[in-house]
């Protein structure tokens, strides 16, 4: 019987091997981080609009001060229309995915939510058409002045909850009325009063973005099993 010996020489180094194996997993681990995407982004809106709805502004335009004083009709509608749009516009995306010899590691943000908030602050529902006894409409953005005005004073408006019998008949919300005024000074109230940096939205995301980590953790994690 023949007997043929044969050797097997492996000419690629540890390192490359290592190397190509990575790049293998790495692979595989996008798959996964893709197929989380669609999980993560419902569980990150879903969490977002609860901490928006959360806040004493969401709470106060619905009864409260803000109610009163912004006077903005269907507000319950309006709301949740704006917030829809919002969250519809947050997408999460997955960059820079690194595998190394005991690791793995990728990014996965937030992506869509503006800095101006231009998106939501066009929208119909944002601002609507105030009409006064005589007949005289104002356009009012309401949202604009809630989200970015601060305490700055919006000249030409002057909000009164009298005299009772005329706000009884021309008030949305019986509780007051906002006169166009020459001389009239009004500003959001002041414990409502956003900026651009600093708003109901932004702190609602501020609140969640400790939850938004482990949301991202423990899809990653469930679909690895």
């Amino acid at each position: 019987m023949a007997h043929i010996l044969a050797s097997l020489e492996i000419i690629e180094s540890n390192k490359e091997i290592a190397k190509r194996i990575a790049e293998e997993l790495a692979k595989r681990v996008k798959v996964i981080f893709n197929k989380s995407l669609t999980q993560i982004e419902q569980e990150a809106r879903l969490m977002i609009g609860l901490a928006i709805e959360s806040q004493p502004e969401w709470d106060s335009l619905q009864g409260g001060v803000l109610q009163a004083e912004l006077g903005v009709p269907e507000v319950d509608i309006r709301l949740t229309n704006i917030l829809n749009a919002f969250l519809q516009s947050i997408k999460v995306r997955v960059h820079d995915v690194k595998v190394g010899a005991r690791s793995f590691r990728g990014l996965i943000s937030l992506e869509g939510l503006e800095s101006d908030f231009q998106s939501i602050l066009t929208l119909e529902d944002a601002s609507y058409v105030s009409e006064n006894a005589k007949g005289i409409q104002t356009d009012i953005p309401w949202l604009q002045w809630l989200l970015l005005e601060g305490d700055v004073t919006i000249a030409g408006y002057e909000f009164k909850t009298t005299p009772r019998k005329v706000v009884t008949k021309y008030s949305r919300t019986g509780l007051g009325l906002m006169f166009r005024r020459v001389t009239g000074r009004w500003r959001i109230p002041p414990q409502f009063a956003g900026t651009i940096q600093d708003n109901f939205i932004t702190r609602a995301l501020v609140q969640v973005d400790k939850k938004l980590d482990t949301i991202f953790r423990q899809s990653i994690a469930k679909n690895f099993k």
